[in-house]
């Protein structure tokens, strides 16, 4: 098992045809909106650093794709009665007016490697 992260398979990438084939070879139908994520939206999101993706394949099976982790760094605003002392431990910065965050917004996995590798893994 390894994990790749998907920009870094955009940038060896002679067409990003390739990527989208590889991509769509990803199954999920329980949740189709895990599956349409990673076929539709994935790329566009980090070609504009919007989102990271970050592949887990298999690599005794020819880097079949076991599942998928997607972050998003998500900024917060931090109100006028949060004290300066939470707004120190928050940030570093007792002036600070945004926390930012780190999310995870995306979590699939095969249908292939249901039952054989839990999404505590693939985090």
């Amino acid at each position: 098992m390894q994990v790749i992260s998907l920009s870094s398979l955009l940038e060896v990438a002679e067409d990003e045809n390739e990527i989208i084939h590889y991509l769509s070879s990803f199954k999920c139908e329980k949740n189709k909106d895990v599956e349409s994520f990673l076929h539709s939206l994935a790329i566009p999101n980090e070609n504009r650093a919007f989102t990271r993706t970050s592949l887990v394949v298999d690599d005794e099976q020819e880097s079949e794709i076991i599942g998928y982790f997607t972050l998003l760094i998500k900024p917060f605003e931090i109100t006028d009665e949060v004290s300066k002392e939470s707004r120190r431990k928050l940030t570093g910065d007792k002036e600070a007016v945004v926390f930012n965050s780190i999310l995870i917004a995306q979590l699939g996995r095969s249908d292939r490697y249901k039952g054989a590798i839990s999404g505590e893994v693939i985090l």
